[in-house]
Order: structure tokens, then C-alpha cells, then sequence
């Protein structure tokens, strides 16, 4: 394999261009020398790599607006909107939620990381819901290990392709990098760790399902990637096999308003409802529920009929 190729997969590196880019500039050798980006490596060589540091560590406050379902004093829980990034990385310098938390939260920087402060757990781009970040260095211990524990419990609603065959279904399957596109996940791929979904059809008709999802672990893209794997893949995720053209041609040619409602929806149909975890002065469990944004619903709706939206359920906040 390429040595860039090599070094472009491993966990938390930039860009195979960035590491071109750093071969050229003198921050690799391979037994002791500096290589060209196209060295073919052999096996058992000894690379050594000086990763410059980022250009500036702190994330700066943006006026991002939030929506703040709960904040104490320890802790607060967002309903993270799509779009927005979770914390600044190479692709996505500013306009994160970290930035928009330092607007809320001066006081925040450092806790948990310099480029992650209070991020406890993350959530995709385009994926809504509840995320609870902490405000103090005792608060992100105890939901730190909370989180490796697996007591912070995670639920997601998720409208799928297709009715399965199953109401009930456990998926055990380890993910890592794809091979071709780092930017995906892919089951067994590269530097793979353990992950295990459990999934429940909440209702479903011919074409569509809407199922509730639960984590045991906390892979990038994991729900997506999981469901792919089982070929019942979010709908309107084009990166994981449930293109919005897909969902199209499971549409009767009459269904305008429903053709119209998956046009426009840009993202994958996948929401974080349901989040609860112990509060880490408090002594005592706290619940929180989100249904899932307007558009989310409406789509929905126009699919299973407008009772799901009692399924859904009002915003709530419970062991305060």
C-alpha cells in the first residue's frame, strides 16, 4: 500500500492531501529518511510522524442560535438541530455547536478537550435530537464514565426503506473506516471496534417503517451503517443507500404532496428522541424527550397517517 494511502486511514488523520502535503514539507520519514507521498510500503518499516498542531487550538463563540431544552450549573442538553457540526475538526473549523456553546456558556473552554469542551457524546451532522454536554470538569467525569459504562441511555427514531420481516431485531456488527472513502463507516472496515444496535418497528406500512433504535455502543454513522447492512436503510441518507431518488420510486405517480415532502427533505430521516443518564450532583435519574423537528413529522405523517404524531409526544423533562 501507499504510505500516504496508509497514513491518510489511520484514526484522526487529516486528508490523504494533507498528508501528502506533510510528506512534501519534511514531517515523515520511514527509516529515518525522508520519503516521497508515493512510497510503497514494504512491512516492517518504522514511520515517524510530527502532526503540526492545529493553527488555533480554541474554538472561538459564535451567535449560533440553540435550542436549550435544560442548563444547570453542571450540565445542559441540547436539541441539536441539522446541520450543525458537532465540534470544529479540518472540514468544519467554526460554526459548531462548540462555538455556540462558548456564546451561552463562557465559562466552558477546556472542560473535556481543548477542541471538544463538554462534549460528552456526539451526534451526525444532519442527525437532530438530544445531546448533553457538561459545564464543569466534575460533570464530565461522572457522564464520562457513565458513557463508557453504557449507562447514558440513547433512543432514536428512524424512518427506514421498506417493511421488515422482523419486529424486533439486534445488529452485532463491528464498524470502522471504508476502505475507498474515509468519510464513511464500513462494516469490518479498517481499525473496526464492536458496535451492537437493537431496532423495533414502531409502525410501518408496504414501502416504509418507522423504527425505534437503541445503542449499546457509540460508532460513527453506526444506526445508518447497521441499517444498510440489514437493506433497510434510512431513508433520504444518500451516503448509506437510502437516496431520496430511491424513496421516489417507491412513490405512486399521484402521491404529489408526498413526492413533495421527500424532495425537500435534504438530510437523513434520524432523530435523537429519547436521552437519559444520571445527574452527577444531583443523585438521580433525569429523562428527556424531544419529538422530532416539524418536517421530520410532517413527512411522516403524510406516510402513516396523523396519529403517529401522538406516537411522537410532547417535549418533556423528567427527575428535575
Amino acid at each position: 500500500m501507499r504510505m500516504d494511502t496508509w497514513l491518510s486511514r489511520l484514526p484522526g488523520a487529516p486528508s490523504r492531501n494533507r498528508v501528502q502535503q506533510l510528506v512534501k514539507d519534511g514531517h515523515v520519514r520511514v527509516g529515518g529518511k525522508a520519503p516521497r507521498p508515493s512510497h510503497t510500503l514494504a512491512g516492517g518499516e518504522t514511520i515517524e510522524v510530527a502532526w503540526p498542531g492545529p493553527q488555533d487550538d480554541w474554538p472561538w463563540p459564535q451567535d449560533i442560535p440553540l435550542d436549550l431544552v435544560y442548563t444547570d450549573e453542571d450540565l445542559a442538553v441540547v436539541n441539536k438541530q441539522a446541520g450543525l457540526v458537532v465540534h470544529p475538526s479540518g472540514g468544519h473549523p467554526d460554526g459548531t455547536l462548540v462555538n455556540a456553546l462558548l456564546h451561552h456558556f463562557p465559562d466552558l473552554p477546556g472542560i473535556g478537550g481543548v477542541r471538544r469542551p463538554g462534549i460528552v457524546h456526539r451526534l451526525d451532522k444532519d442527525t437532530t435530537g438530544l445531546l448533553v454536554v457538561a459545564k464543569n470538569e466534575r460533570a464530565m467525569r461522572s457522564l464520562a464514565r457513565q458513557m463508557e459504562s453504557r449507562a447514558i441511555r440513547r433512543q432514536y427514531l428512524g424512518l427506514i426503506i421498506g417493511s421488515p420481516d422482523w419486529e424486533e431485531t439486534t445488529v452485532d456488527a463491528a464498524v470502522g473506516r471504508d476502505p475507498v472513502n474515509r468519510l464513511r463507516r464500513a462494516i469490518d472496515g479498517p481499525f473496526a471496534r464492536d458496535a451492537r444496535s437493537h431496532f423495533r418497528v414502531l409502525v410501518r406500512e408496504h414501502r416504509f417503517a418507522l423504527i425505534g433504535a437503541r445503542l449499546d455502543t457509540g460508532r460513527t454513522h453506526q444506526i445508518r451503517i447497521h441499517l444498510k447492512h440489514i437493506s433497510h436503510p434510512i431513508a433520504c441518507d444518500e451516503t448509506y443507500g437510502g437516496s431520496v431518488q430511491r424513496c421516489l420510486e417507491r412513490l405512486a405517480n399521484t402521491e404529489w404532496e408526498l413526492k413533495r415532502a421527500f424532495q425537500h427533505f435534504k438530510r437523513p430521516w434520524l432523530h435523537a428522541h429519547n436521552l437519559q443518564f444520571h445527574h452527577p450532583s444531583k443523585n438521580r435519574p433525569m429523562r428527556f424527550h424531544a419529538p422530532p423537528p416539524e418536517d421530520a413529522a410532517e413527512l411522516a405523517a403524510l406516510l402513516f397517517g396523523e396519529q403517529v404524531r401522538e406516537l411522537f409526544g410532547e417535549r418533556r423533562v423528567e427527575g428535575e
